[in-house]
């Protein structure tokens, strides 16, 4: 069970991002408006860019506790199983020395009466 853990990767395509901001600009920032205007849309990209990154990584930790959350109740199944089995195999072994106990019991019982007489 424990080999079947896959921890998520996180595969982000970032070229829209930077195609955004490389389709405004064609060579150098001289100006200040220039400047100003890459400067907001860095920061609303790199605000776009977290919150893709965000959502990618609440989907894929929700995948992962969901799929943990199954290996966990099947492990859980195959132990209680296991110790179900093991219960039982006691069991039949204490009922089988109970019975070789009074077999034990009646065999001194009667070497006892056979010494008595």
């Amino acid at each position: 069970i424990l080999n079947r853990i896959e921890f998520p990767v996180l595969k982000i395509d970032i070229h829209p991002f930077l195609n955004r901001i490389s389709s405004r600009f064609s060579g150098e920032v001289k100006d200040s408006r220039n400047r100003s205007e890459l400067q907001n849309i860095l920061s609303s990209t790199m605000d776009e860019l977290f919150d893709t990154v965000k959502e990618i990584f609440i989907t894929s930790i929700s995948e992962f506790k969901k799929s943990i959350d199954s290996m966990q109740a099947t492990f859980q199944k195959i132990l209680l199983d296991n110790i179900q089995q093991d219960y039982e195999k006691l069991q039949k072994q204490f009922e089988n020395k109970e019975k070789e106990i009074e077999k034990y019991e009646q065999s001194i019982t009667l070497l006892s009466s056979f010494l008595i007489k």
